[in-house]
């Protein structure tokens, strides 16, 4: 049987036998991602292996990059942002606890872990906080006009002044 990026595998078992996956994956089939993205016409090409430390931990070491397209939240034009990353993760029951500065943890319930799960999971952690073209690229047109605002506010009269004038009187 070969597995695809769209399976759900037990991780423990995957890593027993050293388990690789690769291919391509539509950036459509990825609901949460596809929500955060202005075109979803894309694929991301992904490379997958699943297999266990010395000290016998299953972990998955993978690669991921392609191209999404963004909407810059400056212009409100499309922006074109390439993803790329190599990620390490180190899969734990639930109640487990493991310090690891090597490996993100990534709890499995009911044994199983669909991989385009995992493969969103990471694609969603590389999106910029406020997507936005870098400045020479980006142009803000506006419909405003290029005239300068002039400050025609007339000069109001301080409601405290009364009060300094009465605090001035009790000094004296």
């Amino acid at each position: 049987m070969s597995l695809t990026l769209k399976d759900c595998l037990n991780p423990w078992k995957a890593a027993d036998g050293n388990i690789r996956v690769s291919g391509q994956l539509p950036v459509a089939g990825l609901d949460r991602l596809a929500g955060a993205l202005l075109e979803i016409n894309s694929d991301v090409d992904v490379n997958l292996e699943f297999k266990r430390t010395e000290e016998k931990l299953p972990i998955l070491e993978g690669s991921l990059s392609g191209l999404l397209t963004l909407e810059c939240q400056r212009c409100l034009e499309p922006m074109d942002l390439q993803v790329q990353s190599k990620f390490s993760m180190a899969f734990i029951r639930p109640g487990t606890t493991l310090d690891s500065e090597i490996y993100d943890l990534y709890e499995v319930e009911d044994e199983q872990i669909c991989l385009t799960n995992v493969i969103e999971d990471e694609l969603l952690l590389l999106l910029p906080q406020v997507p936005m073209h870098s400045d020479p690229v980006c142009v803000i047109e506006t419909e405003f006009g290029d005239g300068i605002i002039e400050d025609t506010a007339e000069e109001k009269e301080n409601p405290f002044a009364v009060l300094a004038s009465l605090k001035d009187k009790l000094n004296n």
